[in-house]
């Protein structure tokens, strides 16, 4: 904190590659991540091994820091090196484990229902069956129980190659999970600016309304 007093970069990287956000969630040292956040702070930063900090309050099960990072518009759906989000370091049962699924049901409907999809697989991985569905002139644009498409879980995983291969072979740039969240609406949540772009190049409508009566602009981290 005297460091920053003196106009230190808060967002100098640590020895792992990580932020001074990580290691106040280590030790969950809210207030120090408060000030860091407000200093303008990168929640989103990720260490060698791709790890946010709120990787690091998930593991360490600390509740309030994981709250924190939250209302910092934190991405819960960024993985590491091993393909896992913040939410498989949680423990069943735990109030962590609560909070980060509580906000996902509320935040992303119909992802959360998706989240072993995104949690197993890679980028690579869902390239390469996307690819394979091309091949087979399997239907790109099948439907889970909650509506949430191949290009939703695309969008929101920032993988944009896959969202691509998508778009290119002709799925459908916006359709509307049963809670009329968009592609673009996640993109947007999740600040994948590039995927913005793209699903905009196709025509993806700005102006669709989701259930709590937002447009994709209105939603932007």
């Amino acid at each position: 904190l005297c460091l920053l007093k003196e106009g230190a970069d808060p967002n100098t990287p640590i020895s792992s590659g990580g932020s001074l956000l990580h290691l106040c969630a280590r030790h969950d040292n809210v207030f120090a991540a408060e000030v860091l956040i407000e200093r303008g702070l990168n929640v989103n930063q990720q260490d060698e091994d791709l790890w946010t900090a709120l990787h690091v309050a998930c593991v360490c099960d600390h509740a309030d820091m994981v709250l924190l990072l939250l209302l910092a518009g934190v991405n819960v759906l960024l993985q590491d090196v091993n393909g896992n989000i913040p939410l498989d370091y949680t423990t069943e049962g735990t109030e962590t484990s609560y909070i980060i699924r509580k906000h996902l049901e509320e935040n992303v409907p119909g992802v959360d229902v998706s989240m072993h999809t995104m949690r197993t697989q890679r980028p690579s991985t869902m390239l390469s069956d996307v690819r394979q569905l091309v091949s087979s002139r399997g239907s790109l644009n099948l439907r889970n129980d909650d509506g949430v498409t191949l290009l939703h879980i695309a969008c929101a995983s920032g993988y944009r190659e896959v969202v691509s291969v998508l778009l290119e072979h002709g799925v459908d740039p916006q359709p509307s999970d049963n809670s009329y969240w968009t592609p673009l609406h996640l993109a947007a949540k999740y600040g994948q600016t590039s995927i913005v772009s793209q699903l905009l190049k196709h025509r993806a409508d700005p102006t669709l309304l989701n259930c709590n009566q937002d447009k994709p602009s209105g939603i932007i981290q």
